[in-house]
């Protein structure tokens, strides 16, 4: 039996980085998907400049791609109030069918094995090593990450069950003549907001956030649109005269936004595992890539010696919270205020008066680059 140096369950932007990061220094490692690639999943698809260094050491050029550069913030309240400005360092878009088969490629590349359209079944450690039982093979490794998202039976194998969230989320990919390409759109409606922003091939990524309460009182996606989100008048000239490329959106419920544990029965969690933030502007996914970074180099740490394994766990738990929990915190603040109608009325109306505030509210949400 092959005993891996790192086993990493779920090939979403965070595992798939992570396993290239490993694999590019010579560990042997294996991921572990539910799915198989190319896949949609449910997300912003903005990445902030801050993560552009990793992925060019990763190999993967983003620039190279003639993606849109967006470098300005456009927020709209339900009654249609908007302000506009700049989005603090900026970031491009890049679908997740996209951006994920690319670095399924790369891990290829690199040597790292997949396990793909299965699930782990249990995870057991004893005597400084894991056992990972697949439904028909028992894999063996030195560490085990989880980068399984949101949602995943691990957490239940991991006993780390989470109450669940209040939230839905919807994923359009469209098209519209004359969308500014440089511009991230964050449109509010009573109960959520929709953020557009501009990826490949002239598309344009329309996710939207909703509370389950207001979902439940239409009990149909086609009612929300037109009853809920179409009151904001700018979601309302896309919803009739956009044309939209999936027969429906991609949607996932039971949303949280708040930090989870990053360390979970000598588990190491990333990415939407650890904690979700609040997408405001996708940053999601660079915080999936900076937890990548450092739990990979907590792992090559270990792996050569450098560590014990308490040096490890504590050590990434320590940079984990150092480096998100006041940005997760930051952004489940701003995502609680918004969506509500007369506040964000307000605030905009504030904003247009006192431009600044905009730049205020954008910035704790980006990073530092890594």
């Amino acid at each position: 039996m092959i005993v891996y140096d790192c086993i990493i369950i779920g090939g979403g932007v965070a595992g798939l980085s992570l396993a290239v990061y490993l694999a590019q220094s010579g560990a042997r490692v294996t991921v572990i998907e539910k799915k198989h690639y190319p896949l949609h999943k449910v997300c912003g698809e903005y990445i902030s400049t801050e993560s552009l260094g990793f992925l060019d050491r990763l190999g993967l050029d983003l620039k190279a791609l003639h993606l849109s550069y967006m470098s300005r913030l456009k927020v709209s309240s339900p009654l249609g109030i908007a302000v506009k400005g700049p989005l603090s360092i900026g970031g491009l878009g890049l679908s997740r069918y996209a951006l994920d088969h690319k670095l399924y490629e790369l891990a290829l590349a690199h040597g790292v094995t997949f396990y793909t359209d299965t699930t782990a079944k249990t995870i057991a450690f004893k005597k400084e090593q894991f056992a990972v039982q697949l439904p028909n093979e028992l894999l063996a490794s030195k560490t085990v990450v989880g980068a399984y998202g949101k949602h995943s039976n691990i957490d239940a194998v991991l006993n780390n069950q989470q109450t669940p969230g209040k939230y839905i989320a919807l994923k359009y990919h469209i098209r519209y003549k004359g969308f500014d390409r440089s511009t991230v759109e964050l449109h509010n409606f009573p109960g959520g907001y929709c953020g557009l922003s501009a990826i490949e091939d002239d598309l344009i990524n329309m996710s939207c956030i909703c509370k389950k309460t207001v979902f439940k009182k239409y009990n149909s996606i086609p009612a929300l649109e037109s009853k809920v989100l179409a009151q904001n008048p700018y979601l309302k000239r896309y919803f009739e005269e956009a044309a939209f490329i999936f027969d429906k959106p991609l949607s996932i419920s039971k949303l949280h936004f708040r930090i989870n544990t990053p360390v979970k029965d000598h588990v190491l969690l990333i990415g939407d595992a650890a904690g979700n933030i609040a997408p405001l502007s996708g940053n999601g996914m660079s915080m999936g890539f900076n937890s990548a970074l450092l739990a990979g180099t907590a792992i090559l740490d270990y792996l050569a010696g450098k560590t014990d394994r308490k040096g490890l766990e504590q050590g990434y738990h320590k940079h984990y919270y150092r480096h998100f929990s006041k940005r997760i915190r930051f952004a489940r603040w701003i995502h609680l205020l918004l969506g509500k109608k007369y506040l964000t009325d307000a605030g905009l109306a504030l904003t247009r008066l006192f431009p600044f505030l905009l730049k205020l509210f954008s910035k704790p949400i980006h990073g530092k680059p890594f």
